[in-house]
């Protein structure tokens, strides 16, 4: 098992089209997902500006592993170099991954920045201490192991 559950969350601002946002999430699911699937959360940003926060939880540890693994193929080699384990890492054994939600929208998964798509995990790992978290994560996403 790699995480205890998986969450992957974005923003869709006013000016986005709310489908296209789902459909982004939805590309990086390599089965079959229902409209009832995404939590739709309605806030309201620092200037009165309308955003909808579009989420899909996962606790199932095979679900886990095949979004994984379906995000890391199909990642290039050149993306999956340039993944520094360290940044996404937490002291808690907390596993951040941006992916670029523009890029999503289009088709490719690739690593993002500011306006992304957040892959969050809680690392399954006992005793929780980071470098062994580290160690699981650089063999599942470098090596594919």
């Amino acid at each position: 098992m790699l995480f205890h559950k998986i969450r992957l969350e974005a923003f869709s601002y006013d000016t986005e089209d709310l489908e296209k946002v789902k459909g982004a999430l939805a590309l990086l699911i390599p089965f079959r997902l229902e409209d009832k699937n995404f939590e739709i959360t309605n806030t309201t940003g620092s200037f009165g500006n309308k955003i909808t926060i579009v989420a899909l939880e996962f606790q199932n540890s095979g679900k886990i592993r095949n979004i994984c693994a379906h995000v890391r193929d199909s990642m290039g080699e050149k993306e999956l170099l340039g993944l520094d384990i360290g940044t996404c890492l937490y002291p808690n054994c907390a596993f951040r991954l941006r992916i670029s939600k523009q890029d999503a929208c289009l088709g490719k998964i690739k690593i993002g920045d500011a306006d992304s798509i957040l892959l969050w995990g809680k690392v399954a790992v006992y005793p929780a201490k980071e470098e062994i978290a580290r160690k699981i994560l650089e063999d599942f996403w470098k090596r594919g192991q």
